[in-house]
């Protein structure tokens, strides 16, 4: 039977450019340069105005920012198996790219469209599973004595009280259970489990709430897309928990 890690990885790569890709039918394309101009007029959001040929086939496209019109080249596209992992890093060094189904360009992402929420699923599975991990190495080692060597002082007691609530009720299922995430981090950090800077755990905890609550986006500019290929990259880089 594969590892439950090992499963975790593999959904994770599942999700690809196809599920965030905005198709072709639904862009808004221009026959010129011109035209196109026009259009990024109309539209103030947008970036790019991609530009057809006389067959309908997108091979050019105009943008704001530089004020002008390119040929899509090979560094413009992506395949649309490219997994939204790969896909964040890709967009980590350029606001769009162009999607490549078979041999034709079919859609376009822009670095906004990984606020759609597809992409927090392969996210979501990476970072449950540095949590279960890590709860399971912390549980059997963390006591009511041991709290305030991590936490204030308030939220150690708002846990006492939690916990004798939950062993009144019968559903203590211990200490792990009802430490936030960072929380857990921090414990994992206190026992010499994992060695992570805080800024490196507050990239994760940031990551794990955008995800956590549905109205908060992933990405507000583009520089936050840096923050998503880090998430990714502190927990790949951790040693197997």
């Amino acid at each position: 039977m594969m590892p439950f890690d090992d499963v975790l990885e593999r959904l994770a790569l599942t999700f690809s450019a196809r599920d965030v890709m905005v198709q072709m039918q639904d862009l808004v394309c221009a026959a010129n340069e011109e035209t196109a101009q026009e259009y990024l007029e109309t539209y103030p959001d947008f970036d790019v105005i991609p530009i057809l040929n006389r067959k309908k086939e997108i091979v050019a496209y105009f943008e704001r920012e530089s004020g002008t019109a390119k040929s899509i080249c090979y560094h413009d596209i992506v395949s649309d198996s490219t997994s939204i992992l790969d896909l964040v890093c890709i967009l980590e060094n350029r606001k769009f790219c162009f999607v490549q189904v078979r041999n034709e360009i079919a859609g376009y992402i822009h670095f906004s469209d990984l606020n759609k929420g597809i992409v927090k699923l392969p996210y979501f599975l990476i970072l449950e599973d540095l949590e279960r991990r890590l709860a399971e190495k912390i549980g059997p080692r963390i006591h009511e004595d041991i709290l305030e060597e991590v936490l204030d002082l308030q939220r150690t007691n708002i846990l006492k009280e939690k916990m004798r609530s939950m062993k009144r009720e019968r559903s203590d299922l211990g200490w792990a259970n009802i430490l936030y995430f960072n929380e857990i981090i921090r414990f994992a950090q206190h026992f010499k489990i994992v060695q992570l800077r805080p800024l490196q755990i507050e990239v994760l905890s940031q990551v794990r709430n955008s995800i956590c609550h549905a109205e908060r986006p992933l990405v507000e500019k583009h520089r936050d897309v840096r923050r998503l290929v880090e998430a990714r990259r502190i927990c790949t880089s951790l040693p197997k928990i």
